[in-house]
C-alpha cells in the first residue's frame, strides 16, 4: 500500500517577463512545415472516414442540387476530401462533434418525412424534402453541418464562377 504524504511541496517560481519572451521567442523562430492543401485522402480510419464521406456525400449533394440534378461527382469527391483534411485538422473533439452532426442529420432527417433509411439511400428529390423539413425543424443540428459544407463548397473556383463572382483576390493577396 501507498502511504499518503503529508509534507506540502515548494511551488515552482514565478515566470518572469524575461523569461516568457524567451519562450515566445523560439516558438516564433520554429519554422515548421505547412500541411499540404491537396485534395488527397486524409488518414483516417477506414470505417470512419466511409461513414463519415458518405454522410457528407449524400447532405451535400442535396443542399448544392439545382433543378438539373446533384452537382457533378468530381466537385462533391473535392468536397469530401476537402471536408475530410478539415475535420482531420479541427481536432478530435470538434471533428468529433461535427461527424456526430453528420450522423444525426443523416438519420434523423428521413425519419421527418416517415422513410427509416439513411439518407443516402433516398432519392435526391427526397433528399432535399428531408433536409427542408430538418432545417425548419431542428436547425440547431442542421444549420453548422451545412455551414461547415457550405464554406469549403464555395471555396471552389468552378463554384464562384457558377455564382458570377469574376473579380480578382484583394490585390495583395492576389497573383
Amino acid at each position: 500500500m501507498h502511504e499518503l504524504r503529508t509534507e506540502v511541496s515548494p511551488r515552482p517560481p514565478r515566470t518572469t517577463v524575461a523569461a516568457l519572451d524567451v519562450a515566445v521567442d523560439v516558438h516564433a523562430n520554429a519554422v515548421t512545415a505547412p500541411l499540404p492543401l491537396t485534395a488527397d485522402e486524409a488518414p483516417a480510419r477506414e470505417s470512419e472516414r466511409g461513414l463519415a464521406r458518405r454522410c457528407a456525400r449524400a447532405i451535400a449533394e442535396a443542399v448544392f442540387s439545382s433543378e438539373s440534378g446533384a452537382p457533378p461527382a468530381e466537385r462533391i469527391d473535392w468536397l469530401a476530401s476537402e471536408l475530410a483534411h478539415f475535420v482531420l485538422r479541427a481536432g478530435w473533439r470538434s471533428g468529433g462533434f461535427y461527424k456526430l452532426g453528420l450522423l444525426l442529420v443523416s438519420f434523423l432527417a428521413p425519419l421527418l418525412i416517415l422513410r427509416p433509411a439513411p439518407l443516402w439511400r433516398l432519392t435526391l428529390a427526397e433528399r432535399v424534402r428531408a433536409l427542408t423539413k430538418m432545417e425548419r425543424s431542428f436547425p440547431a443540428v442542421f444549420l453548422p453541418v451545412k455551414a461547415i459544407l457550405c464554406v469549403i463548397y464555395y471555396e471552389h473556383a468552378d463554384a464562384a464562377r457558377e455564382t458570377g463572382y469574376s473579380s480578382a483576390c484583394h490585390p495583395k493577396v492576389g497573383p
